[in-house]
């Protein structure tokens, strides 16, 4: 998949642009299909990664993002109490 593929793809449940697609990208450590190609292709599974990692997945698997935000809250209410 192309980068505007993807982002259509991910556009139908978050709208982004092409700079936060990348930032994505860069933090899924999501690696391009081969070499150098024009247009750059991704794996067919990238947007829902995407959507997975933003929490919004309909598969109702909780977020690597969502459980460490659980994870910090339970930290700091244990450090209050």
């Amino acid at each position: 998949m192309t980068i505007e593929q993807i982002r259509q793809q991910v556009s139908r449940v978050k709208p982004l642009s092409r700079s936060q697609l990348f930032r994505y990208i860069r933090a899924l450590k999501i690696k391009p299909l081969g070499v150098r190609q024009r247009p750059q292709q991704y794996p067919a599974a990238t947007p829902q990664k995407i959507t997975v990692f933003l929490g919004l997945s309909t598969d109702g698997a909780p977020s690597m993002l969502q459980l460490r935000a659980e994870k910090s809250k339970a930290l700091k209410a244990r450090r209050a109490a």
